[in-house]
């Protein structure tokens, strides 16, 4: 007997109640169940998705789950089924034999390693947990409800809501992260995206018009690679989407122009050690002396040497010219 379906009598052995009062509240609850027949004559079985949370739990803790199960069970049982130890192989091995679960264990619902140790997802169990299992004296309504749990996890009702409606139809592997598509082409290939930003940002291609590059040049090579592509309105709209005033003027002007758009890097020559940057340059000073011998009116020139790290002028030469003499 399979792991997801439970007869009466093996649910009354795990838990622990009679099967009499099993058999009143599958009656009562209305539990689906279907009818096997074999040798011995038909048998009524129940999918463990079925039954009650509690029962679910209990099944849980006597170890009578399997990995493979974890897709059908409510969150509560879920949430405890996690937080037992799995081994690696016997994970492994469920995975090895996904194609006998086909009713549980389907590409929807397949999980990996990784999902039954994420803490987000445990974090979100324990919520729906929390949301599924409301007080009995409890009078105010299931919104109510689901916005105090909210607010008890910081989080939004609304997203406990989604996270229901996932978990309702695929199991842990709803509530796991997916792979974002944002900002990626589902028409285009992307290496037809690449191919027309090349051809429209290449230099020699900067006074053709995009729409005669689009039709003589994109369309023949995707043609002949086999590469998928939009529209000529979806290539202006990536075109708009990918190229940055950078890239254009890299197109018009070469690396003189693009040098000119890239903000400045500043330094403070803290990472300089004393005297390991030396500089020097020329200065004239606005005023006119005398030469006292010669009786000429010149205007003093001086060249000084600076460290950069301190900024101290360490040396300093002043006479009527600026020539190599002076230096």
């Amino acid at each position: 007997m399979s792991d997801e379906f439970y007869t009466l009598k093996r649910i009354a052995d795990l838990t622990g109640i009679h099967r009499v009062t099993l058999m009143r509240r599958a009656k009562k609850e209305n539990w689906p169940y279907q009818l096997q027949t074999g040798r011995g004559g038909s048998r009524t079985e129940y999918n463990i998705s079925a039954l009650p949370t509690d029962l679910q739990s209990i099944l849980v803790d006597k170890g009578g789950v399997s990995v493979q199960t974890l897709p059908a069970l409510a969150p509560e049982a879920a949430l405890k089924a996690l937080d037992q130890v799995v081994p690696v192989t016997s994970f492994v091995e469920a995975m090895s034999n996904q194609g006998k679960r086909e009713e549980t264990w389907t590409a929807e619902t397949a999980i990996s390693e990784a999902d039954l140790q994420n803490p987000r997802i445990r974090r979100i169990l324990k919520i729906l947990r929390e949301a599924e299992n409301i007080p009995r004296n409890w009078t105010q309504g299931k919104r109510r409800w689901i916005e105090s749990v909210a607010l008890r996890n910081e989080t939004d009702f609304r997203s406990i809501y989604r996270w229901i409606k996932k978990y309702d139809k695929r199991g842990i592997a709803g509530i796991r992260h997916s792979k974002s598509t944002a900002g990626k082409p589902k028409t285009w290939t992307p290496d037809a995206i690449d191919l027309w930003i090349g051809l429209c940002l290449k230099r020699e291609h900067r006074k053709i018009d995009r729409k005669d590059l689009y039709r003589d040049c994109l369309i023949p090579e995707c043609l002949k690679r086999g590469w998928n592509y939009g529209c000529y309105e979806s290539a202006n709209w990536w075109y708009e989407r990918r190229v940055n005033p950078q890239l254009l003027a890299l197109q018009h002007g070469g690396m003189r122009a693009l040098d000119n758009v890239l903000p400045p890097v500043l330094r403070d020559y803290s990472d300089l050690q004393p005297f390991e940057i030396l500089v020097g340059d020329q200065h004239r000073f606005d005023r006119w002396v005398v030469d006292e011998e010669t009786g000429e009116v010149f205007r003093q020139e001086a060249y000084l040497w600076q460290d950069l790290r301190s900024r101290t002028i360490y040396g300093a030469a002043i006479d009527k010219k600026y020539d190599s003499w002076l230096i």
